[in-house]
C-alpha cells in the first residue's frame, strides 16, 4: 500500500542500502582523545570493529585523573569512579538518515544495535557490571574525520 507524504510529516526516513559499502566493511574505527574537564582530565579511548558478516564489536575505555596526574575520583549514577569500560556487540548496517543536522538533507551513518557491558571501577576496587541493550549511530563523516581507520587482514 502507498503512504501518503502528509503522512510522514515528523517521521525520519532510514534508507537500507543492500550491501555494506567499501568504507566501511571489514574496518576498525580507532580514536584517542584526552580533554580537560575543569580540573579534571579525561582520556578516552574508542575501538569500533566492523565485520563484512554484518557483526561488530566496540570498546571504549575512560580514565579520570586530577591536575596533579594522580587519579581522582569522579562522581557517576553509580558513585565515585576513576575508570570505566564499555564493550557492545551485535549487528551494524549502514543506512542513509534525513535530518541528522537539522535539515531534510539524506546522511549515511552506521547503525549498532546488540548488547553492551558496562564496568565501572572505583578508586576503592569497587566493580559495579551493567548490561544492557544499545542503539548506537556513527554519522559517516564522523567515523572519516574523528576516527583512524585500518582495514582487517582476511
Amino acid at each position: 500500500s502507498d503512504t501518503l507524504a502528509a503522512e510522514l510529516q515528523g517521521c525520519s526516513v532510514q534508507v537500507l542500502q543492500q550491501e555494506h559499502p567499501d568504507w566501511c566493511r571489514h574496518r576498525c574505527f580507532f580514536r584517542h582523545s584526552p580533554a580537560m574537564d575543569w580540573d579534571i582530565e579525561e582520556e578516552i579511548t574508542e575501538w569500533l570493529w566492523l565485520f563484512s558478516n554484518g557483526q561488530f564489536r566496540y570498546l571504549r575505555h575512560r580514565y579520570f585523573w586530577n591536575d596533579k596526574g594522580v587519579r581522582s575520583p569522579r562522581i557517576c549514577k553509580l558513585g565515585e569512579v576513576d575508570r570505566e569500560e564499555f564493550e557492545g556487540v551485535g549487528s551494524w548496517r549502514c543506512v542513509l538518515l534525513e535530518g541528522l543536522g537539522g535539515d531534510s538533507s539524506l546522511e549515511e551513518v552506521v547503525t549498532l544495535e546488540g548488547w553492551a557491558k558496562t564496568r565501572h571501577q572505583s578508586s576503592r576496587d569497587q566493580n559495579a557490571y551493567l548490561q544492557r541493550k544499545i542503539r548506537m549511530t556513527f554519522p559517516k563523516a564522523t567515523l572519516l574525520e574523528n576516527y583512524e581507520s585500518i582495514f582487517l587482514d582476511p
